[in-house]
Formats: C-alpha cells, structure tokens, sequence
C-alpha cells in the first residue's frame, strides 16, 4: 500500500526540476559542431488527449506532434547502445541533426501511448525503469512483457532510474535538502556508501538482462543528483548516463552524465531542436 502513494509523489518530484528547464534552451545554447551536437529529450508520462496534464506528462497529440516534428525535419534518433558503440570508435561522429528521446521511472502510458506512436513514425527511445516499481507489479508502471515487447521491436531500450533508490523513504519525493536518488545518505561510511550504491545498481540492471534478454547500458539519475564518489560506481556498470540539466550535449565530452532538456506539453520542440 506505502509503494502505491509513490505514483502521485513521483509524478510530483520533478516539478522544481522541470520548471527550470522549460526556461530554456535559449539561455543554455552552446556552440557545438553539428556532427557533435546531440540533443536528449527527457519525458515521463503520457496521458490521453483531453486528460488534465503535469510538468512530467504530456498528452498523446503533444508527443505525436513531436514525433512528427522530429521525423519531418530529417531528425535521426539514437538509442544508448548507438552512442556506447559511437564512443569506442576513434574520431567517431553523430549523424548530423542527432538526438535521443528517452523517458524516465517507467510509466505504464510508455507502452500504451508512446509505443504505437513510436511504432508510428519509427523513433526511437529509451525508457529508464525503477526496476523495483516493476518487480512489485504496481498497476501504474510498465510490466515486464510490455518491456519485452518493446525491447524486441528494435525501438526500445530498456536502462535503468536504479532498483529503488527513488528516494522511497520520502515516498519518491524529491528532498530539496538532500540527499536525493543515488547520493549518500548523512555520515554514511564511504566504502558503505559505495557498496550500497553497487547492490542497488548490479541489482538494476541484472534484472533488466535477466527479462529481456538485452544488458543495458543507459541510466538516467534519479532528480538529476550526482555525487563524486557515486558516479565511479554508476560510470562501472553503466557507460551512458544522463542528467536533468538542460543543455546540449557536446559528443566529444563522452557519454556520462550528459544534459537533458526536459520537454512539457507547453515546450516547443522547434525552439529546443534549433
């Protein structure tokens, strides 16, 4: 019953992050040579059209619109496992008018909503789970068939938003004073902190491999919150990571804890993929 409450928190948690990014980009515009420039769009949850919306969902006509947007303006989307094999490649480049879609905590409206739109226009996009939502089969989240299906279509890949480090303490809710997500928790022993963050993470993405048949290779940080010591950790098991802070991605940076522009039903997708 407690894990049932984190459907209405988590929806709520990214309403302080999300505010921000939808300031941009104008704001946070670098630079980048275009075969290095990697746009990452960052969303949650789908409702039906005429559904009210939140600052993490958008409704079925805003993602289709998007979509079409994307597909119509010559846009390539790429998976994690793109940009892993990118990586290991010398003097590699992104296609030009790169960009990848991802969603985060695993809404059940991935599959029912977003997946026939991607099936639709043939994009491509990663969905980061909190594998502990999916394991405890809570009716809001996606099961473990819906990911199977979609992680066999080509179009989907499955990472990781941790097992369950999604703050449950705090009923998923984002803590403005910390600690949030992977971050340790106060007076935690370093090498504790470190084996605890490993357990959670291994646990992640052996359960991800176990069900699909697929080892992922993206996580996306819960609330967007780092920690030196952690991302060694996240940075071993996973070698594409992404963040909350809206920007940009320049390639030649690598692929750990790459910015994301966090896209609302008011965001503008022209204005962010210029």
């Amino acid at each position: 019953m407690k894990r049932s409450f984190r459907i209405i928190a988590a929806l709520a948690a990214f309403i302080l992050i999300l505010a921000f990014t939808a300031a941009v980009p104008k704001f946070y515009v670098r630079e980048i040579p275009a075969q290095y420039r990697l746009a990452i769009l960052m969303y949650h949850h789908v409702v039906k059209d005429g559904e009210p919306v939140s600052s993490i969902s958008v409704t079925e006509e805003k993602f289709e619109n998007d979509l079409k947007y994307i597909s119509e303006s010559g846009y390539i989307t790429l998976l994690p496992s793109d940009l892993a094999a990118l990586a290991q490649t010398d003097g590699a480049r992104l296609p030009e008018k790169a960009v990848m879609i991802t969603f985060d905590d695993g809404y059940r409206s991935n599959y029912e909503l977003a997946f026939p739109l991607l099936q639709k226009y043939g994009c491509k996009a990663s969905i980061a789970l909190i594998t502990a939502n999916i394991d405890a089969g809570m009716d809001f989240f996606l099961s473990w068939d819906m990911c199977r299906v979609m992680a066999d279509s080509g179009l989907v890949e499955i990472g990781s938003h941790t097992h369950d480090l999604h703050n449950p303490e705090h009923g998923g809710e984002l803590v403005p004073e910390g600690p949030n997500g992977i971050q340790p928790h106060e007076g935690e022993d370093p090498g504790a902190y470190r084996g605890r963050l490993a357990a959670d993470l291994g646990l992640s993405r052996d359960r991800i491999y176990a069900e699909t048949g697929r080892m992922p290779v993206f996580f996306a940080y819960p609330y967007g919150a780092t920690n030196k010591k952690g991302n060694t950790v996240v940075d071993s098991i996973f070698p594409v990571s992404v963040t909350t802070m809206p920007a940009y991605t320049d390639f030649r940076s690598g692929t750990a804890r790459m910015p994301r522009f966090g896209i609302r039903q008011d965001t503008d997708l022209s204005v962010v993929l210029r």
